[in-house]
């Protein structure tokens, strides 16, 4: 089962709410009111929902840009568009 959110505090307050129910989550970097980073900081440095795993996406290919999402906890950063065979 997969959910959709509009910013990353909704995905903060859905995996508060819903813990252990997301084991992955796909967060794009810049999203309005709460962006990804921070978000990924929150879900990592609070345990929120038990979640494995967050995995950044962006279109932005700056190693510098991708270093953040690395240190913000996400385990890895994919970018757009993606492919997925």
């Amino acid at each position: 089962e997969s959910e959709i959110v509009n910013n990353g505090i909704e995905c903060c307050e859905k995996l508060e709410s819903e813990p252990g129910k997301f084991h992955i989550v796909l967060m794009d970097f810049w999203m309005p009111e709460m962006d990804g980073l921070e978000a990924t900081r929150c879900i990592k440095d609070l345990g929120l929902g038990q979640v494995n795993k967050v995995y950044g996406i962006t279109a932005d290919s700056d190693p510098e840009i991708i270093a953040k999402g690395r240190n913000s906890g996400m385990d890895d950063v994919f970018i757009k568009p993606l492919s997925i065979p």
